[in-house]
């Protein structure tokens, strides 16, 4: 009997063992997963701003200190030729003793109301449809772009647009890194016209570095209120930033911001990358989406998005990943953290 007890003793005793083992074992596992999770993000850097919003609202561009009112923002579909009409005076009563007699109708001594007076009445209709219709026209454009009054797009039009690119490239292309990290510390971030140089220069910048591209997305989302596109902006930033373990250099709205670089061990360069994410939000609605875009689509929207005037750029933002010269993403730490790029 003793024998049974002290054999139930040693099996219950066997199972409390086994389960804390157990136990340690998942916690132990669960911890690897998370610190190695945090390893797969790397350090990053980023600029831009979002001036363009708030100046839209206000319906006033301030660059060099100078206020000046934009050209109305309409949707930049295919344009018609511009035409001059010249000025045509209004036909008052003082016209007709003038044009009247020649034309048939006064001006005689029978009144005849013949072909002339048909012929010169048709003409006098059709001055007075010209002139009211360029009067209604100037009207309708006075009441839609009056001062202060914020721009927003007529009901059914996607008036905004927000617009993601990003590209990976071979961690060869360090001197790219150097490049974005001295942009970020020249670029004016608190002016539409600042942010539009910054674009420009960041295009060129990947352009010249086309030949290490390996994957790319371009997203697209089209909005019609200009506080659409702004939350969506806000979105689409903060997603990206919470992919970075660290920021170490800042440059937005004019507010910069710089940390140390932790040294580390130089990583290896074979199966590495980089990757640089540009978020736009205009007020030019004419970009595609592409899942799974080509070399040359991808070039193409940057193209695009680097003519923009600073009177279409509302916000920019620009993360690239990592920012530590020693550092670089394995192609599976890409991919987890950047599941929608394709290879181009």
């Amino acid at each position: 009997m003793k024998r049974q007890q002290i054999h139930d003793a040693s099996t219950r005793d066997w199972g409390r063992s086994s389960s804390r083992l157990l136990a340690g074992v998942l916690s132990l596992a669960l911890i690897l997963t998370l610190t190695a999770d945090t390893w797969a993000r790397s350090s990053g850097g980023r600029y831009g701003g979002r001036s363009g919003f708030s100046q839209s609202r206000s319906g006033t561009f301030r660059d060099g200190g100078v206020s000046q009112r934009p050209a109305p923002m309409t949707p930049y579909g295919p344009s018609s030729p511009r035409t001059y009409t010249p000025p045509v005076s209004s036909p008052g009563f003082g016209y007709f003793p003038f044009f009247l007699p020649f034309l048939g109708w006064g001006g005689g001594t029978g009144g005849g109301f013949g072909f002339g007076g048909i012929l010169g009445l048709l003409i006098i209709l059709g001055i007075v449809v010209v002139v009211g219709k360029v009067l209604l026209q100037n009207l309708a454009t006075a009441r839609r772009y009056r001062p202060g009054q914020p721009l927003e797009g007529r009901a059914g039009e996607d008036r905004y647009v927000l617009v993601k690119c990003q590209v990976a490239l071979f961690s060869t292309a360090r001197a790219l890194q150097r490049a974005l990290r001295e942009q970020a510390h020249a670029a004016i971030t608190d002016t539409p016209a600042g942010l539009a140089t910054a674009l420009q220069d960041l295009v060129v910048a990947l352009t010249r570095y086309r030949e290490y591209w390996r994957y790319g997305t371009v997203q697209v989302q089209h909005v019609q209120r200009i506080d659409e596109a702004e939350r969506a902006f806000n979105l689409a930033v903060a997603q990206e930033r919470a992919k970075l373990s660290e920021e170490l250099t800042v440059n937005v709205d004019g507010v910069r911001r710089h940390a140390s670089m932790q040294q580390r061990a130089p990583a290896a360069e074979v199966g590495r990358y980089l990757v640089v994410t540009l978020i736009v939000a205009s007020g030019y609605p004419e970009f595609a989406a592409y899942a799974t875009p080509s070399l040359q689509e991808l070039e193409g929207t940057m193209q695009r998005l680097g003519t923009l005037l600073a009177s279409d750029l509302l916000a920019l933002e620009v993360i690239w990943s990592p920012e530590n010269p020693d550092d670089s993403l394995t192609e599976d730490e890409l991919l987890t953290e950047y599941p929608e790029l394709s290879g181009l």
